[in-house]
């Protein structure tokens, strides 16, 4: 069971790096990668412009199964998640906008395709 758990860390750890190198070469500028809270995990915490974004990573062989992933426990530990974050970081200027993404990454596809970036799964903060 060790095994397979190292694995699937592995795993998502890959798929988190892939997913915040796509969505760099986008315009984004990374904050933080696995930032954990009492709530769970936020995978990537990036911005762009005066744009928060807290991005889901699924690693998943379709597109479907990804989204699908997301249950509605996930969901909200995921605004709760986000919310702490908000609660104990200070920006100079306070984020206009803020978001919450999901990036579906196919690691068995190489290079690791990108299978989809979704914006603003969650609604606006």
């Amino acid at each position: 069971m060790k095994c397979h758990t190292a694995t699937s860390y592995a795993k998502g750890v890959a798929a988190e790096h892939l997913a915040a190198e796509y969505l760099q070469k986008m315009g984004y500028i990374l904050l933080h990668k696995r930032y954990k809270t009492r709530y769970g995990e936020l995978d990537v915490v990036m911005h762009r412009g005066d744009t928060l974004v807290f991005i889901e990573v699924k690693n998943r062989e379709k597109l479907s199964d990804g989204l699908y992933a997301l249950t509605l426990r996930q969901q909200q530990r995921l605004w709760q998640a986000g919310e702490y974050f908000l609660q104990n970081h200070t920006h100079a200027d306070p984020w206009s906008t803020i978001r919450f993404d999901i990036v579906v990454i196919a690691l068995s596809r190489p290079p690791g395709t990108v299978l989809a970036h979704m914006e603003n799964i969650l609604g606006q903060a």
